[in-house]
């Protein structure tokens, strides 16, 4: 984490004091004091996540007079190889910064831009080298002018690139130290990393062993990169997630969040914790994860995660004292309630802490609370100590906060990346100080993940109003057919539910949830599919935002929630082979069913064309199990020429709530292998390759259904 020379039910909760004075006249109008909220004067209301041409993660950033420098790799997708490393400029209102060079560095993930006090900015990353088991990747370390164009003067041409010797090098965080020198952390294959360059970019052979410290067996870490800080008191504290050697696979190793202190001059602290080694910051029984560290004024950190297995995801805030033990004074009851996970720490001046993490109950937007130093939550932040920060999108997303920082007056800037199903978006965001106005806030539709019934009659979206409550605004809304998919059909509007319009009010000083209701019409028709229709927000008014602008709402099948029972697909065979039926279930999956396949016709006969395991024959499905259950049907060698023939099947006697769709028949076809066959397809290659094919394609499409 970056780290300057110095000179010297939670999110759910509401202040009543002030809203009840409002009430009663003792507050005037726009009185609302928003430190924590959306800053309107940055960007679209306090968020710039419109960046033309760049798609992937903006890791790092850091605020300078001239605006938020911020850095990151340029990607179509999060699963793309081929990271581009940027560092890009925004000027204090959030708008680019047209006359910054912006350095681009091909297949580099940059993972930490810091900006020295003349205004060049020093980043770290990792260049990714062509797939090969013969090219190792190495660490990378650059800085740039003040304009954004490589600084010749460091490393010769701005670049100082680490090769990999016997395992893949990873750079994963930095720290300026007042002196100019620079010291960064990552990984040698799985072990710690720690190096110091002197101020032109030279190894400083005073660090550590000739320039460099490689933790041992004991810091063995492949989970999260480590993370830096560097304490006034003198030496670095190491955020990492060591694994045992009991566990030789670290994909199922649970892993102890410890923080690793060196000394200045790059050696084991002995005098912190055991050997220099923290004990577990949390402990939890299957281990947990750090995600991020900050350094108080006094030597303590904080350390910040999420605690691995459980019954549902739990973030956590632990503190450790000057010694390297756990503060058990520090409270962090507040943000495990709230939090799935913390993903960004950062400290202010007075040693407030402000989290930024994922909201346990699901909903979108990050999360954000502010600390006291001794880890109460901090009321006058946000809304009661929380507030929300989610970036404008026509579909939910849940951006993730990887750095922040605390500015003069308590400002908080963040970057990150907000994710969708197809690509990533970094975003930069900005809330108001202690001492600023208010803001507006943005307006977002709350995710619907649960079905709603014909039986319900109705279904009910919310619609928040979030980063702020100044002055009053409005924000129309519309229920409308949404897009059909594999899982869901279009509702139709008028039949399957009415079509509402309107617009959401809130007056000045209100940011409680709207409810758009939306009614459902019940049917004696046909058995149904789960069919999806949306409700859409725009045209906010008042200086509002808007952040997620549509919900799709799921009024559940008929077949809800035990699913449906289908004929995939049926065999054509050669006689003498076994064929094959495919049957499926579809749209749910709750509960043990099963259903019985019983012979209908057809102008095989049972005994000389085919045999069957009994009559009826029965498929089963345990609870949660949707995929396709295939019954073998054997045929008979007869070495008599004829037509092709035909066994009928259907579907019947289905339990445990599941009903049978309308493919609910087929037909198999036995051919005829003997030479002079009546029309049956013949025993040539030509009828080989179309059984093949056949059989193929019925395997495929069990397969495509299978997956969704």
């Amino acid at each position: 984490m970056k780290q300057k020379p110095s000179a010297a039910d939670v999110p759910r909760l509401r202040i009543l004091a002030p809203t009840a004075a409002l009430a009663c006249g003792l507050v005037a109008p726009m009185a609302w004091s928003g430190p924590g909220d959306l800053d309107p004067g940055f960007g679209d209301v306090g968020r710039v996540s419109d960046l033309p041409g760049v798609r992937g993660r903006a890791w790092s950033l850091d605020a300078t007079d001239e605006g938020i420098v911020f850095g990151g790799y340029e990607d179509y997708c999060e699963y793309c190889s081929d990271p581009t490393g940027f560092t890009s400029r925004l000027r204090p209102d959030g708008a680019v910064d047209a006359a910054y060079a912006a350095a681009r560095l091909q297949d580099t993930d940059v993972r930490e831009v810091v900006v020295q006090p003349d205004g060049k900015p020093v980043a770290i990353g990792t260049r990714h080298a062509a797939p090969t088991l013969l090219v190792l990747t190495p660490l990378v370390l650059f800085r740039l002018n003040v304009g954004g164009s490589l600084d010749t003067s460091f490393g010769g041409d701005g670049i100082v690139e680490v090769p990999a010797t016997w395992a893949n090098l990873r750079g994963t965080s930095l720290v300026l130290d007042p002196g100019g020198r620079i010291v960064v952390a990552g990984l040698q294959g799985d072990r710690l990393l720690v190096m110091a360059f002197l101020a032109d970019g030279t190894t400083d052979a005073n660090f550590g062993s000739n320039g460099s410290f490689v933790g041992n067996d004991a810091l063995r870490d492949t989970q999260t990169p480590p993370k830096l800080v560097r304490v006034d008191a003198g030496g670095y504290r190491v955020m990492v997630n060591a694994w045992h050697d009991q566990f030789p696979d670290p994909d199922v190793a649970p892993t102890d969040c410890r923080v690793v202190a060196l000394t200045s001059s790059g050696v084991l602290d002995a005098a912190y914790g055991t050997g220099g080694f923290s004990a577990p910051v949390n402990g939890a029984t299957f281990g947990a994860s750090c995600s991020s560290i900050v350094a108080q004024s006094d030597g303590r950190v904080v350390v910040a995660g999420h605690v691995r297995g459980g019954e549902s995801p739990q973030g956590f805030v632990s503190r450790l004292l000057s010694t390297g033990a756990v503060d058990s004074l520090f409270a962090e009851d507040v943000v495990s309630a709230a939090m799935s996970e913390v993903t960004a720490l950062a400290v202010a001046g007075n040693d407030s802490v402000v989290v930024a993490g994922h909201d346990r109950t699901g909903l979108s937007g990050a999360l954000v609370v502010r600390l006291q130093a001794d880890g109460d939550l901090d009321a006058t932040f946000g809304h009661d100590g929380t507030a929300v920060v989610d970036v404008e999108s026509d579909d939910a997303v849940w951006p993730t906060v990887h750095d922040m920082q605390v500015l003069a007056g308590g400002a908080v800037v963040m970057s990150g990346s907000s994710e969708t199903w197809w690509s990533l978006r970094p975003f930069v965001a900005r809330l108001l100080g202690d001492s600023a106005g208010g803001s507006p806030g943005v307006l977002d539709v709350e995710e619907i993940h649960d079905h709603v019934s014909e039986a319900d009659q109705s279904a009910s979206v919310a619609v928040r109003r979030i980063g702020g409550r100044s002055g009053p605004v409005s924000v129309a809304y519309r229920a409308e057919a949404g897009f059909g998919s594999y899982v869901a059909d279009v509702a139709t509007a008028g039949a399957d539910f009415t079509v509402v319009e309107g617009r959401l009010i809130w007056p000045d000083g209100d940011d409680s949830v709207r409810t758009v209701t939306v009614p459902i019409a019940s049917d004696d028709g046909p058995a149904e599919r789960p069919e999806v229709f949306r409700v859409q927000i725009s045209a906010p008014e008042g200086g509002a935002g808007l952040a997620t602008s549509f919900a799709n709402v799921t009024i559940a099948g008929d077949s809800f929630p035990a699913g449906v029972l289908v004929v995939r697909w049926a065999d054509t065979v050669y006689e003498g082979h076994v064929a094959h039926v495919a049957v499926g279930r579809e749209d749910y999956g709750t509960g043990a069913v099963s259903v019985d396949v019983m012979i209908t016709g057809g102008s095989a006969a049972l005994g000389s064309d085919y045999s069957l395991p009994g009559q009826p024959m029965r498929l089963s499905w345990a609870d949660g199990d949707r995929s396709d259950q295939i019954l073998e049907i054997p045929t008979v060698e007869d070495r008599r020429a004829e037509p092709t023939e035909t066994i009928a099947i259907a579907l019947t006697g289905a339990t445990g709530g599941a009903l049978i769709g309308a493919q609910s028949t087929a037909q198999i076809e036995i051919m005829d292998d003997d030479a002079g066959g009546g029309g049956g397809g013949g025993g040539g290659q030509a009828g080989v390759l179309f059984v093949l094919l056949s059989s193929l394609a019925g395997w495929l499409r069990s397969r495509r259904r299978a997956v969704a």
